[in-house]
């Protein structure tokens, strides 16, 4: 059977300017699991560890899927599709997009 559970934390107030929220989670699928991932305002950033995700851009055909384990994404005005099969467990960071350019060291101030 498949399962997921999620834990959200928020950060500490001097941080809330920059990062919106954290999400821990740990997902099981025993069967592949397709899910169409929205258009987003964040800059997401996903530490993961177990399963990868296959990741499918259809504005992008000839790219074809990718996988990942860990990964950031920015701001997008299209879905994607995502697909993985077994157990996953991560963190993902919401980034204001902003914020996401400024704490990059190589970034230009």
């Amino acid at each position: 059977m498949g399962g997921f559970e999620v834990v959200v934390g928020r950060p500490d107030a001097r941080l809330r300017p920059f990062v919106d929220r954290y999400v821990g989670y740990r997902e099981r699928a025993e069967m592949p699991l397709v899910r169409r991932e929205v258009a987003g305002a964040f800059v997401v950033v996903i530490l993961g560890w177990g399963a990868p995700l296959d990741v499918v851009d259809p504005r992008c055909a000839e790219r074809g899927a990718y996988r990942v384990d860990s990964f950031v994404a920015g701001t997008f005005d299209a879905y994607c599709l995502t697909r993985t099969v077994g157990v996953g467990t991560g963190v993902e960071l919401l980034l204001a997009p902003l914020a996401a350019r400024r704490s990059s060291p190589w970034a230009p101030a």
